[in-house]
């Protein structure tokens, strides 16, 4: 697809999910009344985190079962259970975080208990749509120094991600993941970059490398931290420095209104998550 046509469907998807999301606007305002803080927090900012989510033993733990698992393969191999251990850059050196290995249903290969509740109870109260767990990643990130800019991942439908830190991020040379403060919906910094990115060879079409740093969030936090994010804000892995670590656990969530059925290039994003259910 070209430039273009992919800001141009770009622009018609993030169109879209911002009527989403004012027709539903009022909605949530008035279930924020009796939302906890973490909720709030998360409606008001597309941003959240708390520390302890996981003891330090259960971080421990898995991070031993997914360094051991990832160990077993040299290149992106498919199981047959769907488990999908993919090494990114191997077969492109133009891949922004070449050197990061992703686990997708990683929950199929390792012995996961985590408290799935504890985290919808969170984010159900940011929406009257339904709410659909779509996967469960390990992200493996060592010494990964060219990570993609500031980017979104999608403008339809909405997605949330919940990244679990099984090891210590202390720094940014840990490479934490970070978020623009809210950006999540009728945000004018993501249009903007939209249209400036139409004419930058430079940039693909959802990067977004003008933003306020000041709001910028930086998600440092010790082993069992969870942090929620809206995707549809601006977000970015920062790089890491040479010989520093971050593994992480990273539950992604869907958010589906009737509306999103009306957009073609979500209907077969939808179409697969819902295979589940």
């Amino acid at each position: 697809m070209s430039k273009i046509a992919d800001t141009f469907q770009n622009i018609s998807s993030l169109l879209l999910q911002d009527l989403i999301n004012l027709i539903h606007f009022w909605d949530y305002k008035k279930d924020q009344k009796t939302s906890s803080p973490a909720s709030k927090e998360l409606i008001e900012t597309g941003y959240v985190s708390f520390a302890d989510f996981l003891t330090r033993k259960e971080c421990e733990d898995l991070y031993d079962q997914i360094i051991a698992f990832s160990q077993k393969y040299k290149e992106t191999t498919t199981l047959d259970n769907g488990t999908l251990i993919h090494f990114r850059g191997n077969k492109s050196e133009a891949d922004p975080d070449k050197g990061m290995i992703d686990i997708y249903n990683v929950d199929r290969v390792v012995g996961l208990n985590l408290d799935y509740e504890k985290i919808e109870k969170i984010i159900k109260p940011t929406t009257t749509c339904d709410l659909y767990t779509t996967s469960v990643h390990a992200y493996i990130n060592r010494g990964v120094e060219g990570t993609r800019v500031f980017h979104v991942d999608n403008f339809q439908p909405v997605v949330y991600k919940a990244f679990i830190y099984l090891t210590d991020v202390d720094d940014t040379s840990y490479g934490p993941y970070a978020f623009i403060n809210k950006t999540h919906r009728f945000s004018l910094q993501v249009y903007y970059n939209l249209f400036r990115n139409l004419f930058l060879k430079k940039y693909r079409s959802p990067d977004m490398p003008i933003y306020k740093k000041n709001r910028e969030i930086i998600g440092t936090g010790k082993k069992g931290t969870i942090i929620i994010s809206n995707q549809n804000g601006i977000h970015r892995g920062y790089p890491q420095e040479k010989g520093k670590e971050r593994v992480a656990l990273v539950v992604t969530y869907m958010v589906i209104s009737k509306l999103n059925y009306l957009h073609n290039t979500a209907k077969q994003t939808l179409h697969e998550a819902l295979k589940k259910f």
